[in-house]
């Protein structure tokens, strides 16, 4: 067992008056299981005064190193005596207690005798109350401080590198550690417990764990590390370590050629359906911490026609979000324009990032135009659409008769067969459609296919009659020009 040693009387003799004082343990400590534990009362010491035949004082003094009250009561019926008093006085007389392990506050009781010269006699108990004792952990930070863990100012989004703490066992035993977790005081989600390896610290050892810092918001963040020790019973005893660091918004800019108080702007108009070459877009991080990235896009007006694409502003191991650039460097993103319409188009490119506002914007626009085309087939005048077109002579039933179409830009813009890539954009309707078949070209009149400012490209069409008498149809050719396709009538007579 501990080795508690407990002097339970002892006698003091005072000359005449005559007033003996006996100490006596009427309650032993509980909960004894260890040799090994801490001692909780150091010592209890009694002193004397002389008593008179009328009474008198006797004043007893606990010395304890947890003590949370010691106070002695004095019984009704003794006379001469105050009704209670505190543990004060100097010392004479020691008692040596020690307290063993024990999951609830130590409570001692002693037994005060007191007889003087008029015969009367009465009990009067002294209860000194012990509270538990501390664990005998104490911490050593990087920074020096033996209560609080200080973290450096860190970008808001951003994990800085762990910090590790030593854990010291003060004490002559090994303490059990059955716990060891972020609290739930201040930010707790804005710390993690990045490594742990305390669980049984032996005596005047240490142990270690490392805890990171990632904060969700600006300004000073705290939280703190739970160590609960249960060498002192079965809940045990936490310490706590408080932990803090401040947030800090990171600061962004973007920069390329044609970027004009933070307005990138395409340069010229571009044909509906048609893209763009892309335009490079520089992220820069100008603050004073990491600059966070967690994402990439449009938002607002037509950001369908701007395609974005992340560059090199994506992690170069996965490809994906997030990524992290350091202070005073940056990523390139690329942004092209696909105007699906005419006329002014704008939207805004955000990056999800931890600048204030957690985005930075960029405003885009561009100009959107249609395509303009002729039409011509022989004997027929170039002319934009619609044109009219008679196969000349007759065939007979059956046979065929061919003829080419002359599609030219003669507009500023590209022109667009709209559509899949490699899809024929071209569609014969009206009476006789199955009479008439189109060949449409891997270089015109297929999805995908720009016929650039200037040039031209052929079709070609056929005329296969089915039957005898006049036959109709009407030749389509979807584009990107202001009413969505070309057309050309087309009639033949069979014989």
């Amino acid at each position: 067992m501990f080795g508690s040693r407990i002097r339970s009387k002892f006698v003091i003799t005072i000359a005449a008056p005559v007033a003996v004082v006996m100490v006596t343990v009427v309650g032993t400590p509980v909960g004894a299981s260890s040799p090994s534990a801490i001692p909780v009362v150091s010592s209890f010491t009694a002193t004397k005064t002389t008593i008179s035949n009328t009474g008198g004082s006797t004043v007893l003094k606990a010395k304890l190193k947890y003590a949370t009250t010691c106070k002695i009561s004095v019984s009704p019926g003794l006379k001469g005596f105050p009704k209670s008093f505190a543990c004060t006085s100097s010392f004479t007389k020691t008692v040596s207690l020690s307290a063993n392990k024990g999951e609830n506050p130590i409570a001692y009781a002693f037994a005060l005798n007191v007889k003087n010269k008029a015969g009367s006699a009465q009990a009067t108990n002294v209860a000194v109350t012990e509270s538990a004792a501390p664990p005998p952990i104490s911490f050593t930070t990087p920074t020096g401080n033996p209560t609080t863990l200080v973290f450096p100012p860190e970008g808001v989004f951003v994990a800085d590198d762990p910090l590790v703490v030593t854990v010291h066992n003060n004490s002559p035993t090994t303490q059990v550690i059955t716990g060891v977790t972020i609290g739930t005081t201040g930010d707790p989600n804005d710390f993690l417990l990045n490594r742990n390896n305390c669980g049984y610290i032996s005596s005047h050892q240490t142990c270690s764990l490392a805890v990171q810092f990632t904060p969700s918001g600006a300004g000073n963040r705290t939280g703190v590390v739970d160590i609960v020790d249960s060498s002192w019973g079965k809940a045990g005893a936490t310490v706590a370590l408080k932990l803090q660091g401040p947030g800090v918004w990171a600061d962004a800019t973007v920069a390329s050629a044609n970027i004009k108080g933070n307005l990138l702007a395409f340069p010229a108009q571009y044909g509906v359906a048609t893209t763009s070459s892309v335009q490079y877009v520089s992220l820069v991080n100008v603050g004073n911490v990491p600059l966070y990235i967690s994402g990439l896009g449009d938002t607002g007006g037509e950001s369908t026609d701007f395609p974005v694409t992340p560059g090199n502003c994506v992690n170069p191991v996965t490809a994906t979000f997030p990524l992290v650039v350091a202070v005073g460097q940056s990523c390139t993103f690329d942004v092209a324009f696909e105007p699906s319409a005419s006329g002014l188009r704008t939207t805004n490119v955000v990056v999800d990032d931890n600048t204030i506002g957690t985005q930075t914007q960029l405003q885009v626009q561009g100009t959107g135009a249609y395509s303009t085309t002729s039409l011509a087939m022989p004997l027929v005048t170039a002319a934009p659409s619609p044109i009219d077109y008679t196969f000349p002579g007759s065939t007979a039933v059956g046979a065929s008769l061919n003829a080419t179409l002359t599609i030219a830009n003669t507009g500023t813009v590209g022109v667009a067969f709209s559509g899949a890539p490699g899809v024929s954009r071209v569609k014969v309707t009206g009476t006789n459609p199955a009479d008439f078949t189109v060949a449409a070209s891997a270089t015109c009149g297929v999805g995908g296919v720009v016929l650039a400012v200037g040039q031209s490209c052929t079709l070609t069409i056929s005329f296969t009659p089915l039957a005898t008498g006049p036959r109709f149809a009407t030749l389509n050719i979807f584009d990107n020009s202001n009413n969505g396709d070309e057309t050309v009538d087309l009639t033949g007579n069979p014989t």
